[in-house]
């Protein structure tokens, strides 16, 4: 039922990411099949920008390889969830305390993962409304009640972009409900309501394929947590920060 594999999104995954990015940069800074270990230890202090440089630009370019479109995977994201099937299957026969306890990491991702995503939006939104953009509209005190901004939720986190941004399609098209709410309402579920399903619960999670199957339980009912479904409330959300990051960027670019 659980599986520690879910922590690709935060750990497993960006290690490898970060692995191959700083590979590649080694032989492309000290050439293809030098000893990597003797060239480090030698390196001038040129050749270490060098390769921090690279290091960088090689991780850019495999994280915008990594984002697809919503509704859509790549090979590794598919890859992952199969390793994450068989971990469940596997964890199974374990003692249930030992079970109980992966159940709980999963748990805490989750709760984890919607955090990163709200303080990423609203260090992002604070970022251009600080800056000198011209463009962007500022709200008032009164506003922020008035027309309920905030980032302390979801659709607060929407008014806000919307507000600001001056309801560009773009932008706002990286804050929709199939993109970000699943993980949202799993979050809840465990903050607000101990795991177990409510009536709230019920009819949002009807609308969204990856956690409509809880949708169905009855109230009171302690939602099970493992690998399959944890990746898939996060990834989605994980691929939209990036593209709202990159619709920030460009919309600043084309709005002085």
């Amino acid at each position: 039922m659980m599986s520690v594999i879910t922590a690709p999104p935060f750990m497993t995954v960006t290690s490898m990411q970060w692995a191959h990015a700083g590979t590649k940069a080694a032989h492309d800074t000290f050439g293809e099949g030098s000893d990597l270990a003797t060239s480090l230890q030698e390196a001038s202090p040129e050749q270490i920008k060098m390769l921090e440089r690279r290091s960088h630009e090689n991780m850019a370019k495999i994280v915008g390889a990594d984002i697809v479109p919503v509704g859509e995977t790549n090979s590794f994201n598919l890859q992952m969830t199969h390793v994450a099937k068989g971990m469940d299957q596997l964890l199974k026969g374990f003692h249930p305390d030992i079970a109980e306890m992966f159940e709980n990491l999963l748990k805490a991702l989750t709760i984890q993962a919607w955090a990163a995503y709200e303080a990423m939006t609203k260090e992002l939104w604070e970022s251009v409304r600080d800056s000198a953009n011209k463009s962007f509209t500022r709200p008032t005190g009164q506003e922020w009640s008035d027309k309920k901004l905030g980032f302390d939720a979801r659709n607060k986190i929407r008014n806000t972009y919307a507000f600001g941004f001056r309801q560009n399609p773009e932008i706002l098209s990286h804050l929709t409900r199939a993109r970000i709410d699943p993980l949202a309402l799993m979050r809840n579920l465990l903050v607000h309501h101990g795991g177990r399903v409510d009536r709230i619960f019920q009819k949002d999670a009807a609308y969204h394929s990856s956690i409509q199957t809880f949708a169905t339980l009855p109230e009171r009912v302690r939602v099970p947590f493992d690998g399959p479904m944890v990746i898939s409330v996060i990834e989605p959300a994980i691929a939209a920060g990036y593209d709202l990051i990159a619709a920030v960027d460009k919309w600043i670019e084309r709005n002085p």
